[in-house]
């Protein structure tokens, strides 16, 4: 009887209506009552402007409002409806000069969009969801209308000569990820109109002497990347105003002044790194509020001060601090809380810490202390039961002893001992006023304990060293203190590492250098047949290649972090790769050259662009411990992987794996083993299996995923999670429905806390909740005390 009256006529909205006849919508029923489980602010979808989003709590037709979620905001502009998928991409080739893209398969054609190069549509309908143009030689601005495709969630422009024109971003409803990172963007006004932004990357553009104040009204955001900028001003104040932040990373950006205590505000932090900047003061005590923290880097700074004792964070797993002027001594509960059994590694080194290295640091294996003003080792630390370097060095394998030194502060091996030095006045020295190795020593192979140390030619070296500088502009590098001096050994040379007593060069340290280029990376696997470290971190890397890796016979540690690299072809033919990190790059797919390097023991990917169904072929690595591909987009289920029986740390935490956690998972990994095991941020679902049982220590986090049950049998593990399943039980493991906590789980610190929109276990916030809220909820213990006791008087 309502067929023949408009829909906008019609306001059924927050009303108990269990359906619609077809008769009155057809198919389209959402422009008259959005459908249970979901709610729009008018409780229907009147144009493509307004959506009707997911709420697990809407039970009947034509909700208006969800607990715990906020409605995308509609538009002040109507979305215009004239504008066509396929024009606007057209309009993107035109502007941007698609006829010297490098590639532009099927762009202007008749073929279907979806076959454009570098546009991925949503599997129902041919419209565009992704757009991925990196470096592909688009120039000019890009017409805001790229904004108006109305299913587009991600965009990725990263490495072209490109501005952007964000009037239009207030219509992008579904965008989520925006790289705009290695262009020529200057200005972002208007971005701050983006609904829902989960992740941006504008690192290595030109803002110069100011952060974009723009940025900070994004308070949807998840991820912000703003590296290698040239800021040049200190963090605002409003960091704080991204409350849903979980990593922020901003190296070597030039900026100054003091970490404010507002970045205690962003409790769901789980990633920071502000490392080679030029930051001073002392950190803010608020940062121990930050729980979830897994990585914190201020290295490289001017930061002062006591060191914190960050006995609440229990989850770090890598602290460095390295290179400031921290001063005062190590606190006796420093670190007090943190599982060492997944802690990774510790670096204060070059500070100005004084004063004994108190015992707690004995629970940890790799803690780098060399170059502060230490004056005591702790008699714990140099227990020979610890076992590792410390049985066969003692003492000197923590650090080296007063009135001696070596290159590295500290004895790692038979032929690395720490040698006499009268001028070294702290533990830990790592040069002794004029000792160096002079150039012309005649090498010769030397082998101790099965130690080698291959031949090789001075000149060679030297020579293989003078061609990286002048092939990657070596006059423009950050630091090149000594390069090229004929009169001064290349052991000298800023970032050259060479084996006491013989000039052959070890290691090549070399991040934040500003690094361009690739031709003299050939050499340098060719002709340094000693190198064993080689870290290029955090340089613009983007075409580094592999070539001539197989016959870098040494190498066992390579760093192309934040390098920007896209492709590791070749890397495949390393014979003795063990350590490979290459996070925060634009790696995509998963590259399969990994499985081949039979000798790695760790991988790091995380924060790269891999996509796809994860492998399931893990076990042809065998000699794997650590694998970490946490924040990228890797889908499909944890069912049919095989992992090494040599695992023992994995992280697959925010991705897009799916389905219930297999009964088999793990299989294969030695019930005596102890494990760390990230899976959250993901959508599994279903029950948390009890044969997971069989591991009788375990650290495991699930929150943030849909899981909706836990077999009992796990919450009796006494020492999963810290021994906190010992105490709360299965909220030990997750928070159960209907509750959440910071980290999904219950802990010392962090009750679970009443929370009516939390419909899976692990919940780690829950916005709009009146009643409870993130700061009130540590004082939950002791309300209740008050509420038993008025009951009792």
């Amino acid at each position: 009887i309502l067929s023949g009256i408009p829909f906008s006529s019609m306001n059924f909205s927050d009303n108990r209506f269990s359906g619609i006849s077809a008769d009155l919508c057809g198919n389209d029923c959402a422009m008259v009552l959005c459908a249970p489980t979901t709610f729009s602010p008018t409780g229907r979808q009147p144009s493509s402007a307004e959506y009707c989003e997911h709420c697990p709590t809407a039970v009947y037709w034509g909700t208006t409002t969800c607990p715990g979620i906020s409605p995308t905001p509609s538009p002040i502009d109507p979305l215009p409806e004239s504008i066509n998928e396929k024009d606007i991409l057209k309009s993107i080739y035109d502007s941007c000069r698609g006829e010297d893209w490098f590639n532009s398969e099927n762009w202007m054609s008749s073929e279907n969009i979806c076959d454009w190069y570098g546009v991925t549509c949503t599997p129902f309908q041919d419209s565009v969801q992704s757009l991925v143009l990196s470096d592909n030689n688009l120039v000019n601005e890009v017409p805001t209308e790229v904004f108006q495709l109305p299913y587009l969630e991600t965009l990725i422009l990263d490495s072209n000569g490109i501005t952007v024109d964000f009037t239009s971003i207030k219509y992008a409803f579904k965008l989520s990820s925006l790289d705009l990172s290695s262009t020529d963007l200057f200005s972002v006004e208007g971005i701050e109109n983006a609904p829902n932004l989960l992740t941006l990357d504008i690192s290595q553009n030109d803002f110069q002497k100011s952060i974009p104040k723009e940025i900070f009204s994004l308070t949807t955001l998840q991820q912000l990347f703003m590296g290698d900028n040239d800021f040049r001003t200190s963090i605002p104040s409003n960091i704080g105003d991204l409350k849903n932040l979980r990593l922020l990373s901003c190296p070597s950006s030039m900026l100054t002044g003091s970490i404010p205590s507002n970045i205690g505000a962003l409790i769901d932090l789980v990633h920071i790194n502000l490392e080679d900047n030029s930051l001073t003061g002392s950190l803010p005590l608020d940062l121990e509020n930050l729980y979830s923290l897994t990585f914190v880097d201020a290295s490289d700074n001017t930061l002062e001060g006591q060191l914190p004792s960050f006995s609440a964070m229990k989850n770090i797993r890598r602290l460095d601090l390295s290179n400031n002027a921290f001063s005062q001594s190590i606190p006796e509960d420093f670190l007090s809380n943190v599982n060492p059994l997944f802690f990774d590694y510790l670096d204060l080194s070059n500070n100005f810490i004084v004063g004994e290295v108190p015992s707690i640091l004995a629970h940890f294996e790799s803690v780098f202390l060399q170059d502060n003003l230490i004056t005591g080792l702790d008699d714990e630390l140099c227990d020979k039961a610890r076992g590792g370097l410390i049985k066969q060095f003692g003492c000197d394998s923590i650090l080296c002893p007063p009135n001696t030194f070596n290159a590295i502060g500290r004895q790692d091996s038979e032929s690395n001992p720490c040698h006499t030095c009268p001028s070294a006045q702290y533990y830990g020295s790592t040069s002794c006023g004029g000792a160096a190795v002079t150039e012309g020593t005649e090498i010769t192979a030397v082998v101790q304990e099965g130690v080698e140390i291959r031949p090789s030619d001075a000149n060679e070296e030297k020579q293989a060293l003078a061609k990286l500088y002048l092939t990657c502009g070596g006059e423009y590098w950050t630091e090149n203190e000594h390069w090229m001096d004929s009169n001064i050994s290349f052991c000298k040379w800023k970032g050259v590492e060479c084996r006491f007593g013989a000039e052959t060069v070890t290691g090549l340290q070399l991040g934040s250098n500003n690094i361009q280029g690739t031709p003299g990376f050939i050499s340098i696997f060719q002709l340094l047949p000693n190198l064993s470290t080689l870290n290029l971190s955090r340089n613009p890397l983007a075409g580094f290649n592999f070539n001539g890796i197989e016959n870098s016979a040494s190498l066992s540690e390579l760093d192309l972090d934040a390098t920007g690299i896209s492709s590791i072809v070749g890397i495949g033919l390393s014979p003795s790769l063990t350590h490979i990190s290459l996070r925060n790059n634009r790696i995509s797919g998963f590259p399969q050259e990994i499985f081949q390097m039979k000798t790695l023991k760790t991988l790091l990917m995380s924060n790269n662009q891999l996509d796809g169904r994860i492998p399931t072929t893990f076990d042809l690595l065998p000699n794997l411990q650590t694998l970490i591909l946490s924040s990228n987009s890797l889908s499909g289920v944890l069912d049919g992987i095989d992992f090494p029986s040599s695992l023992r740390i994995l992280d697959l935490s925010q991705n897009l794996l799916s389905n219930s956690i297999p009964v088999t998972f793990l299989r294969g990994i030695p019930t005596s083993a102890s494990l760390d095991i990230d899976l959250s941020g993901n959508f599994l679902s279903g029950n948390v299996p009890g044969e997971l049982s069989r591991f009788s220590q375990m650290d495991l986090y699930l929150q943030d995923n849909r899981i909706t049950s836990i077999d009992s049998e796990l919450c009796s593990k006494e020492d999963w999670n810290g021994n906190d399943v010992r105490k709360y039980g299965c909220s030990g493991i997750l928070c159960p429905i209907g509750h959440f906590a910071n980290g999904g789980r219950q802990s010392t610190n962090t009750p679970c806390a009443r929370c009516i929109s939390a419909e899976y276990y692990g919940t780690s916030t829950c916005e709009g909740e009146s009643s409870v809220t993130r700061t009130n909820m540590y004082l939950w213990p002791s309300l209740a005390f008050v509420f038993v006791l008025q009951i009792l008087i």
